[in-house]
């Protein structure tokens, strides 16, 4: 057991209670890192390299925070600091989701930092982001999407990425 940067009492992320097909696991770790495990009301802390994030998993990181995701086949999400997603898969596709609700309720910086990931997804299998102010579609390519608590920023770095934002149009970058 340990302490979660709420004040709770945490426990150590558990693999024995894990899925049997795992989406993605823990390959960097810096900082407290904590995930909700499907069906879980209480989150337990990221202790070790290789844990293992399965289908309706949360995955949180702190202020001084961020993890590396590997998800097969040959993608990695780098999570930035105050950043809380979910990962889910069906058969043809990935979806990232930032979720903004804690992060915003906890955070005391006067622009407030509502979570970051940085994609790196070369394999032609569909992989989409989800924020609260646009999803974001991908074949193969490399880009970050920048959460903040009012907006969400994409910057592509490589490829195309099909962006859709609240406004009924869309945009591809």
């Amino acid at each position: 057991l340990g302490i979660a940067s709420n004040g709770k009492l945490a426990r150590a992320a558990d693999d024995t209670s894990a899925c049997q097909a795992a989406i993605a696991r823990v390959v960097s770790l810096q900082g407290p890192i904590e995930v909700l495990r499907a069906g879980q009301s209480n989150w337990s802390t990221v202790a070790r390299l290789d844990t293992l994030v399965c289908a309706g998993d949360k995955l949180r990181t702190g202020p001084v925070s961020r993890a590396v995701l590997f998800i097969q086949p040959e993608t990695l999400v780098r999570v930035d600091k105050n950043t809380t997603i979910s990962i889910n898969e069906t058969v043809g596709e990935v979806v990232v989701e930032f979720d903004q609700g804690e992060i915003a309720a906890t955070t005391t910086d006067q622009r407030p930092h509502c979570g970051a990931g940085y994609f790196i997804t070369r394999f032609p299998k569909k992989f989409k982001v989800n924020t609260p102010f646009f999803n974001a579609a991908v074949e193969g390519t490399e880009f970050q999407v920048a959460m903040r608590c009012e907006s969400s920023e994409l910057s592509v770095f490589e490829g195309k990425v099909r962006a859709i934002c609240c406004q009924p149009e869309t945009k591809n970058y």
